[in-house]
Parts: structure tokens; sequence; C-alpha cells
């Protein structure tokens, strides 16, 4: 797994120093993004949207790259091939998450680093700077095995793909990332399905110096039952698409 891993990412380096002019372009349409909402739009409280425009940038990916993954390898019928092996769907499609994860890592970093000089933040941003990090990760790999779960349902729809690009920007408008939700109904929804809420109350509390533990809980408690909901949905749509013949005829 370890040797899959590094090939993967090998490849992966490749292929962003082969588009590198798509990607700059990408990345600038990111940062324009991200410097009007916190330079314009969302000024009083621009160090927690700061934050939360990372878990974003990070969670588009994590949203979607799930559901490409397994569409990939049913249309290019190599999912057959890693059923036979001992890796597995399940795993190979983590592998690759992780590989995503990593790469997004290092188109993050600069676009960010700009944004906090060109941006004016407070050196707030930076305080409890563990937590943060660590309430960034936890977000993030929820983001993940929500896509996982939605992934699951390519054997049965097929093109799933479609559906998820349309979270994107319904999650940095209405999800709870750029404004609160003023629709209890809505609000408590998103707070139960999504992180991002959960991940605003803890930076907004940090920065009273407040550390919210139980809500801190509630996210561990929601990526465990997220990722046991992913497990289970996706190997058992598998499981039926083997059984019906699903993906032997597509």
């Amino acid at each position: 797994m370890i040797r899959e891993f590094f090939c993967e990412f090998k490849r992966n380096l490749a292929e962003l120093n082969k588009y590198k002019f798509n990607l700059i372009f990408a990345n600038l349409q990111i940062f324009i993004l991200a410097y009007m909402l916190t330079k314009y739009f969302f000024a009083d409280n621009k160090e927690i949207i700061f934050l939360l425009l990372i878990i974003w940038y990070f969670s588009t990916h994590g949203l979607s790259i799930p559901t490409y993954i397994v569409e990939e390898e049913i249309l290019d019928r190599t999912l057959l091939s890693i059923l036979q092996s001992e890796t597995g769907v399940l795993k190979v499609v983590i592998l690759r998450c992780v590989n995503t994860f990593f790469i997004d890592i290092i188109k993050a970093v600069p676009v960010f680093t700009f944004l906090y000089f060109v941006g004016n933040f407070d050196k707030s941003v930076f305080e409890y700077g563990f937590i943060k990090l660590t309430v960034i990760i936890m977000s993030v790999f929820y983001s993940y095995s929500v896509g996982i779960f939605l992934s699951s349902f390519v054997f049965v729809f097929k093109r799933f793909s479609s559906f998820i690009s349309l979270t994107y920007y319904y999650i940095l408008f209405f999800g709870g990332i750029t404004s609160i939700i003023e629709n209890k109904i809505l609000f408590f929804t998103t707070k139960l399905l999504l992180p991002y809420i959960n991940a605003r109350i803890i930076f907004e509390n940090l920065l009273s110096n407040k550390i919210s533990v139980i809500v801190i809980c509630y996210l561990i408690l929601q990526i465990f039952v997220m990722s046991l909901l992913a497990y289970l949905l996706f190997s058992n749509l598998l499981r039926k698409s083997i059984e019906n013949g699903d993906l032997y005829g597509i």
C-alpha cells in the first residue's frame, strides 16, 4: 500500500507540473474569491472566514473526488480488476483521497499564505494554532467521509458527479461558512449533516479564549458516525451492484 501511495503521489505531482498554467489560474480564482469575501463582504470577522475558507478549499475535493474516482474506475473498466485484487475498491478510493489531500496542501499553502499577507489579517489567526489545525483537519476528514458516502450512489445512479458539483457554492454561502444561517430548521439540519457550523462555533469561542470541548466532541462524534455510514453504504451498494451484474454492463 505504501508503494502504491507514493507512486500515485508522484503521478499527481507530475500532473501538477504538466498543467501548471491551469493550476495557476485556478488558484488565482480561489485567491480573488477569498480576498473579496474577507476584504469587502465579511471584513468584521475575516479571521474566522479565513479559517473557514481553508476548510472549504479542501472540502470541495473531499466531497467530489471519491465520486469522480469511482466513476472513472467504472468507465475505464478497471473496477473489476480492483475487485479481484487484494486491495479492494474502498481502500483504493481512500488511498487516492489521501493523495488528493496532500496535493491540495501543496496547492493551498501559497494561496492562503499570500492571502494572509495581502489581506492584512491580525495574529489571532495563529492563536490556539494546534486546536484550529485539528478542527480544520477533522472538518476536512468529515468532508471526505461525506464524499465517500455520496460516491456509493454511483453504483446505483452511474453518473452522480453532476449532483456533487452543485454543492460547492451552496456550502460556501449557505453551509455556515460565510454567514450565519437564520432559518432554524436549515441551521440545525446543516449543523447535523455538515461540520462547518461546528467549526465556526469553535473558532468564534477561541476568539474569546474559550475552548468548546462539547462542540469538539460533537464534531468527533459526527466523524465517527459519518465514517461508519459511509463504510456500510459503500460496501453494501457495491456488493448489490456486483450481485445484480450492474458493473459488467457499464
